[in-house]
């Protein structure tokens, strides 16, 4: 008879903590990648149009999301489409690895005259055919004659 007591004072007690690991075991978010329709990339740094200093690093900076293993192209062109510089970059944050979103930044040498028109590239290459996932560029000016 004791032993029916304790029984019925514990398996409310049970019932009580099954419930609770329920609703919080379906109440845990969960993380899905972003699908690859949903790639992008943004450069938020330098504005299209910029003029930048050539002598210095070029700060470059951005956003991104859906992108495989969150992997970056930066690549600084001059006005024929030369690559003055590349390097590859991650996105930080969250998830990223999985398609949640980041942000990027990198720091860019180069060497050209003042005055030469450019442009900036971010893209995210397709790891099975190397195709862009998604890209984004802006125009800008090294230097002042």
């Amino acid at each position: 008879m004791r032993r029916d007591r304790m029984r019925s004072r514990l398996l409310p007690r049970f019932l009580l903590l099954a419930v609770a690991l329920t609703i919080v075991t379906a109440c845990r978010p969960t993380t899905t990648p972003t699908p690859p329709g949903a790639s992008a990339i943004a450069i938020t740094e330098p504005q299209d149009g910029a003029v930048l200093d050539p002598v210095q690093p070029i700060y470059i900076a951005g956003t991104g999301q859906g992108l495989f293993e969150g992997n970056v192209v930066v690549q600084v062109l001059d006005a024929d489409g030369n690559v003055l510089a590349e390097e590859a970059t991650i996105l930080q944050g969250e998830d990223v690895g999985l398609g949640g979103a980041g942000v990027w930044e990198i720091e860019l040498q180069i060497a050209v005259g003042p005055g030469t028109a450019g442009q900036i590239v971010a893209f995210s290459p397709s790891p099975e055919d190397g195709s862009i996932m998604a890209s984004d560029s802006v125009a800008v000016t090294f230097g002042t004659e």
